[in-house]
């Protein structure tokens, strides 16, 4: 799902970009798809929410749980008060008696707000508090790196498919400049949605990583789940240069992981992820490429997915 939800907002910020030469219509249709994938994304953080607090009433995760799903409630209140900002905004803009101007002062006048509140967000969430840990030198490390790398990852959900410039390191100008100059209701809908997804891939992240180190005590590894969908792009013209990027959410030498995409048998990386590069070849149309993931669960069987990426050749 997040394969799929990564490779779709690719495509939607390259039509923010150059939006003056879309139609409300196809607008109007990735709102209605980003929405959808919005709601699927917060009922897999709902369900992971849950599992932690199953977590808190077995003996064998309790320990855990405590330290954890504190620090999960955290990010999930944070997320709540952002969603209510974002989605007040949304109800304005998609009224049927807002008119384009008022749209456009409406977003002028909250650009400043929304900036505010979108870097206060990001900060917030990527600091994971150590407390309990600190007299655990080898886990403030892990957590130390795993902060540097979220912050990577939080500027990357932010800064999909624009340039160099992060919303982090904008001002509430240069967001309402790069987002909602000359904005038409269409617009301002699908980016609202965008800004709300990426809060969501954003606290799903988050929620999925506190899940994995509630975890019983056992001798062995922590079994992953197949990461897939990570493209750099989804519409070229042929002969353009691509690149797939595939792997485990963890990973470990035990489960033997085997990485398939199209016809090759990929080498794994120390870090459990593989790159495959090919050149997009064919007439203009929409074309897949196979991946498969093939590792050992710790009962000793053998585990496969298997996931075909879209992608398009342009005229």
């Amino acid at each position: 799902m997040v394969g799929r939800i990564f490779l779709f907002m690719l495509f939607a910020l390259s039509l923010i970009a150059c939006k003056d030469n879309i139609d409300a219509k196809k607008m109007d249709k990735i709102t209605r798809s980003l929405n959808r994938t919005n709601k699927l994304i917060d009922a897999h953080n709902e369900e992971i929410y849950s599992t932690l607090e199953r977590k808190l009433r077995s003996v064998r995760t309790r320990a855990k749980a405590e330290i954890w799903n504190p620090k999960a409630l955290r990010v999930k209140k944070l997320s709540a008060g952002l969603y209510a900002y974002i989605d007040s905004l949304q109800k304005q803009v998609s009224s049927p008696d807002a008119t384009t101007k008022e749209i456009r002062r409406l977003l002028n006048k909250e650009s400043g707000r929304l900036h505010g509140d979108l870097a206060a967000y990001c900060e917030a969430v990527s600091v994971i508090d150590t407390t309990e840990f600190v007299d655990n030198s080898r886990m403030l490390e892990a957590l130390k790196r795993d902060m540097v790398n979220l912050r990577k990852f939080i500027a990357l959900r932010l800064n999909m498919g624009m340039d160099s410039t992060l919303i982090l390191h904008t001002d509430a100008r240069q967001l309402a400049r790069m987002y909602f100059d000359n904005t038409t209701p269409a617009q301002a809908s699908m980016v609202l949605s965008k800004f709300r997804n990426d809060i969501l891939v954003i606290e799903n992240g988050l929620a999925v990583y506190f899940n994995m180190w509630a975890v019983n005590n056992y001798c062995g590894y922590t079994p992953g789940c197949p990461v897939i969908g990570m493209i750099n792009v989804t519409h070229v013209k042929a002969g353009h240069g691509m690149e797939v990027y595939a792997g485990r959410g963890s990973y470990s030498t035990e489960a033997d992981p085997r990485i398939t995409i199209g016809d090759s048998t990929m080498g794994i990386g120390p870090d459990g992820t593989t790159t495959y590069d090919f050149i997009a070849k064919g007439k203009p149309g929409k074309y897949t490429i196979p991946v498969q993931i093939e590792y050992y669960k710790p009962d000793g069987s053998k585990n496969t997915f298997t996931k075909k990426l879209e992608y398009t050749i342009a005229e």
